[in-house]
């Protein structure tokens, strides 16, 4: 099965969500104070950070849809973590891969080009998203204070990733015949999501 027309809109207006809360992160660590404020700032991004690598394995629910429907029928009730099982079952190359697509002629034609900088695998999801969790909770005052400069640093490099693994990237559907292309910026602010289906 292929995936539709409007789960590529759906997916795009993820991938929006996604940016807009990349953005937001990114805003409030590169005007993060270093008084007692900057807890509360870094709580904040790691608020947005969180929500963004839920919504990232929550956007393959779209391109896998039609998947996932055949093998159950509460996808719509999946949390990220139940999301990610279920769609490891059926499509094991669900992660996003990030890329570099160049044009290589007139027209639309281009080459991918496999991204070598560090990125979010999917194996660090897990742990990204607990530490980001554990940011939001309240601490023992008889615990060691909060880090401002090393959660800063972890926070910031998190970011980074995901960018690296979104910034363009390509989403493998179920049996390989096609791919959905997906930009957090096209050149505009806008994101683009495209579907490409295998030359026979």
């Amino acid at each position: 099965m292929i995936v539709s027309g409007p789960d590529v809109n759906l997916y795009a207006d993820v991938l929006q969500q996604i940016k807009v809360r990349l953005d937001e992160a990114d805003q409030l660590l590169v005007t993060c104070p270093t008084n007692w404020s900057a807890e509360l700032v870094l709580e904040r991004t790691a608020l947005h950070l969180r929500k963004v690598i839920e919504l990232i394995v929550l956007s393959t629910l779209v391109t896998n849809r039609a998947e996932l429907e055949s093998v159950s029928h509460k996808i719509h009730k999946q949390d990220a973590d139940g999301a990610r099982k279920l769609i490891r079952r059926v499509n094991p190359d669900y992660w996003p891969e990030p890329i570099r697509t160049t044009l290589t002629g007139p027209g639309r034609n281009f080459e991918i080009l496999p991204v070598t900088d560090s990125h979010l695998s999917e194996i660090e999801w897990g742990k990204a998203f607990g530490w980001t969790s554990n940011i939001l909770h309240a601490r023992n005052p008889l615990a060691d204070p909060f880090d401002v400069h090393g959660n800063r640093e972890r926070l910031e490099v998190l970011t980074r990733k995901v960018r690296t693994l979104l910034t363009e990237h390509r989403v493998h559907l179920v049996g390989g015949d096609a791919t959905v292309l997906g930009k957090l910026d096209r050149g505009d602010g806008v994101v683009s999501t495209g579907l490409f289906e295998r030359q026979m």
